[in-house]
């Protein structure tokens, strides 16, 4: 672990492409996880690591090709830096700057591959699927999203009927839902209009506006039927 402030800092910036990383995957389409504290420190570490990586290789590759005076100078940076930095403080700033904005974006291309299941679909391939095991038709996404983003019913509005433990049911086009992966009683989903409320002894009350938000914890039951739009 960095001892001195200008190590600590160097440190945090070089993790900044696995924050972007985390960032970016919890706000695409899929169903976000739930991840301990070390699978969560784990994938900030192991992604800011690649994105820093193949920034350095990239780095190296163009090094050779431009003009030495674009760059700076790598190995006095690490002999004297205190001298470097003093000489040229800007310089060396915007090249820092440039560095990290560029490992950002790798991570931010790692997250769209994650997120769009093509990372799921390349460790199905050899050789990855020598190391990584496979889950067979196993999945790790909530029973919600299977049936709410099911691929055949791209593009058709999803009617609900929420079947509720207190014997009622709502029904309703979905609105929005808790993309939580874990299948917990605090998922909340919500259904908009026009809305039919049924008590268990069938009775019946329709609003044509509004919306309804059930806890995942009172619903017994869920019957999807897709409409064309």
């Amino acid at each position: 672990m960095p001892n001195t402030f200008v190590g600590l800092l160097l440190f945090v910036v070089l993790l900044i492409p696995g924050f972007v990383y985390v960032l970016a995957t919890e706000r695409g389409p899929r169903p976000v996880r739930t991840f301990s504290a070390f699978q969560e420190v784990s994938r900030i570490a192991v992604v800011s690591l690649s994105a820093n990586t193949v920034v350095a290789l990239l780095f190296s590759a163009a090094y050779p090709m431009l003009s030495p005076a674009l760059f700076p100078d790598i190995a006095n940076l690490f002999t004297t830096p205190q001298q470097q930095i003093a000489a040229t403080p800007g310089f060396l700033g915007g090249w820092l700057v440039g560095l990290l904005l560029l490992s950002c974006a790798v991570a931010l291309v790692f997250a769209g591959v994650v997120s769009r299941g093509y990372g799921a679909r390349l460790v199905r391939k050899r050789p990855l699927s020598w190391v990584v095991p496979g889950t067979g038709g196993v999945y790790q996404h909530s029973a919600w999203w299977q049936v709410f983003e099911y691929e055949q019913a791209s593009g058709t509005k999803k009617r609900v009927v929420a079947r509720l433990s207190d014997g009622g049911a709502v029904e309703g086009y979905i609105w929005t839902y808790s993309p939580l992966s874990d299948e917990t009683g605090d998922r909340e989903l919500v259904l908009t209009g026009p809305l039919v409320f049924r008590d268990k002894d069938g009775k019946e009350c329709v609003e044509e506006k509004g919306a309804a938000i059930l806890s995942a914890r009172n619903i017994q039951s869920l019957h999807i039927r897709y409409e064309p739009r």
